[in-house]
């Protein structure tokens, strides 16, 4: 905006404004206020102030867009972006967006400074509220993705912030602000499924964090209030409206007058009031994703026979559970894949929950005797090549999974037919090149006797070995960086040779 020229008319504004300033900070003023003054004026707060005095809706617009704001140039584009998908969202709950909360978010747009600066190497963000300013770190300058996450993540915490002094729980500030970016990128992807908007985002989108805690506890409320069709209302009403509304939302209004609500949570608690929300957990809900909370509900509808409930759970006992006490031999590999997983989702986020299990299948390998083995080997490496999948094998066990593969390989050149060939082969498939296993020569010992097996068990399943698929398995063996074994290697040979005669094995 120009600044105003040095005029008699404009001095003579000036003293009005300034007796103005210190009329509205003890009464309403005594006459009129000019509204070209005001507009001019370059003091955000004081025009915000003033604004209580206009109650005509275009007169409080010219206020508003009259408002000052930095934004450094190479966030421009960013910026619009995030604040047309904040808008979209708004708008896509209200329908019709109350006039209060529509200025107040435009007040927010009109008054917050975004930049880059340089910040220490674990921090992405801060958001200063009295001076409504938005830092991002310049190390995440060439990720638009973040960066567009962070300035809405920050323009949450403004919008909960616009009458500062408020003293807001650090959980949900912190997990709403979160969950609310979450929302409104992911609410632009699909309306907006083709649009090209210069950059890549990930869909389900999900803003990088560090307060898992705080998202935990937030995404889980909200959780509940989904099964009451009222969790965005709600998150509107913190950000937008009335904070006391969303906090007797999520936690009763069992405070005493004048007494502040309790918004400390307890886990078992919560699922015990909430057990009808909990009954059936969408793992696609924006509330499942960075939250170790919802996946331990989960397992603990899976197994209600212990409270899983607690810190420090045993992963072995509960996993023995899930199977009735079951040996590794008869439990069915889908399953064992699902519960792992969601151990796996738990302690990923939250270490402390549960101890770990590298030695679970040491220990059910070692409860079978050599002809239980030998007449399951098939699900028995299913389900270790699960366990491998999810990196919770030790070191241990590799005598006893080589001997397991060993096994099978036994059976199919003696012509057994294995009716789970392809589940193998899909398993293998799955497997990283690093077990988590901590010992290369362990990991290439049981790599080698895998391709080995898969050649066999495609040989099995094929009727004869062609060049084409000997050339495959070469290839992909190669690029593995896995040595080929001397009989697969004779084996090729020959069927090529056999191939060329134009006969079948």
């Amino acid at each position: 905006m120009l600044e105003k020229e040095n005029t008699e008319e404009n001095v003579k504004l000036n003293e009005e404004l300034n007796e103005k300033k210190e009329e509205v900070k003890h009464e309403e003023p005594k006459k009129e206020i000019n509204i070209d003054c005001l507009i001019n004026e370059k003091d955000n707060e004081m025009k915000i102030k003033f604004l209580q005095y206009f109650p005509d809706k275009e007169t409080r617009k010219k206020v508003i867009n009259s408002l000052e704001h930095k934004i450094a140039p190479e966030l421009y584009r960013l910026v619009n972006l995030a604040q047309r998908m904040i808008k979209e969202f708004v708008k896509e709950i209200y329908k019709d967006i109350p006039e209060e909360k529509q200025e107040n978010m435009n007040i927010i747009f009109n008054t917050t400074n975004i930049k880059y600066s340089q910040f220490r190497k674990e921090h992405n963000m801060e958001v200063d509220y009295k001076k409504r300013n938005i830092v991002i770190s310049e190390k995440r300058k060439f990720q638009q993705n973040k960066v567009l996450g962070y300035i809405i993540h920050g323009y949450a915490h403004l919008f909960s912030n616009i009458k500062f002094g408020e003293n807001i729980d650090n959980v949900l500030e912190e997990g709403n602000a979160d969950v609310f970016t979450d929302m409104v990128i992911n609410n632009f992807i699909n309306n907006h499924p083709y649009e090209n908007i210069g950059f890549h985002i990930e869909n389900p989108y999900s803003i990088e964090t560090t307060y898992i805690n705080e998202n935990s506890i937030e995404r889980t409320r909200l959780y509940a209030l989904k099964k009451l069709k009222i969790d965005k209302k709600m998150l509107m009403e913190y950000f937008f409206g009335d904070k006391e509304k969303f906090i007797k939302a999520i936690v009763g209004d069992n405070a005493e007058e004048n007494e502040k609500p309790d918004l400390s949570f307890n886990m078992k608690e919560f699922y015990n009031k909430n057990k009808f929300a909990f009954e059936v957990i969408d793992e696609d809900s924006v509330y499942y994703i960075k939250n170790y909370i919802l996946p331990l509900y989960k397992l603990q509808n899976l197994v209600a026979s212990i409270d899983i409930l607690k810190e420090g759970n045993n992963t072995t006992e509960i996993i023995e559970k899930y199977f009735n006490n079951e040996k590794i031999d008869k439990m069915e590999p889908e399953k064992l894949d699902k519960i792992v997983e969601l151990i796996k989702q738990v302690t990923s986020l939250n270490k402390k929950i549960f101890s770990p299990f590298d030695n679970f299948l040491l220990e059910e390998l070692n409860k079978l005797t050599d002809m239980e083995k030998k007449m399951a080997c098939a699900i028995i490496l299913e389900n270790s090549l699960v366990l491998l999948k999810h990196k919770n094998v030790s070191i241990y066990c590799e005598k006893l999974i080589t001997e397991i593969i060993q096994y099978l390989i036994n059976d199919l050149e003696r012509g057994i037919k294995i009716n789970k060939n392809n589940k193998i082969l899909d398993r293998i498939e799955e497997l990283d090149d690093d077990f988590g296993m901590g010992n290369e020569d362990a990991e290439e010992n049981i790599k080698d006797l895998l391709s080995y097996l898969r050649a066999k068990i495609e040989i099995a399943s094929n009727g004869h070995i062609t060049a084409e698929l000997f050339f495959k398995r070469l290839q992909a063996t190669v690029k593995n960086s896995v040595k080929i074994e001397r009989n697969e290697e004779l084996a090729g040979y020959q069927t090529i040779r056999e191939e060329l005669k134009g006969l079948k094995i």
